[in-house]
């Protein structure tokens, strides 16, 4: 394995920090917790503060981790972001291919060292549309992701409906239950660390 330079070494030490504080939150909503919750009558309180924990996390490393990547491509080359997928550009000549690999180069000239926070907009909504646009940015396949579409859409949707104070309504009409919970936090811890994983080895591929 090459020696990594230190923006790059920097850069995987932020995103680990970054991905395992998340965890960590995340994982606190256990059964240990949840049964302190109900033993206190506040079990829909749990419910939606983990729903809420849950998206957070989610749209916060995603964020951050994708500023500190473009950050990192800026301060390692202005001109790198034209090197990724190059390789398979070459192998898969169509049209179709051509047109996304340009679209992203157009995408990241926009980059300069001010504006990598506006250039990566979760818009407070992070569902798998918005999503998708991240990973194309970041030069990361979707197609790994579609798994957690119905469920990273659903917990977008409880957020938005607790954000906008249909707190109590949503709770009784829909039964948010125990194991629902339990598959938004696989589903968060998943999505994170996957996320993480996939920046890291994107390095690799701007490598010459």
């Amino acid at each position: 394995m090459p020696r990594k330079n230190s923006l790059e070494a920097k850069l995987t030490d932020e995103i680990f920090a970054l991905t395992a504080r998340a965890k960590k939150n995340i994982s606190a909503f256990d059964n240990k917790l949840f049964d302190t919750f109900s033993d206190s009558n506040n079990e829909e309180l749990f419910f939606y503060t983990s729903i809420l924990t849950f998206y957070a996390h989610i749209e916060g490393c995603i964020k951050n981790i994708s500023i500190k990547y473009i950050d990192y491509l800026y301060k390692k080359d202005q001109n790198v972001q034209i090197l990724p997928h190059l390789h398979f550009i070459v192998k898969n000549k169509n049209n179709a291919t051509w047109i996304k690999w340009m679209k992203r180069v157009s995408i990241l000239k926009k980059i300069d060292k001010n504006n990598s926070g506006t250039l990566i907009d979760t818009l407070n909504n992070l569902n798998f549309e918005i999503l998708e646009q991240i990973l194309f940015i970041n030069n990361i396949s979707e197609k790994d992701y579609v798994k957690y579409k119905t469920d990273l859409n659903n917990l977008v949707q409880l957020r938005n409906d607790i954000a906008h104070g249909n707190i109590s309504i949503y709770y009784k009409k829909h039964a948010i239950t125990k194991t629902d919970i339990t598959k938004f936090k696989k589903m968060t811890l998943d999505l994170i660390q996957k996320f993480s994983n996939d920046i890291i080895n994107t390095l690799d591929s701007i490598k010459i």
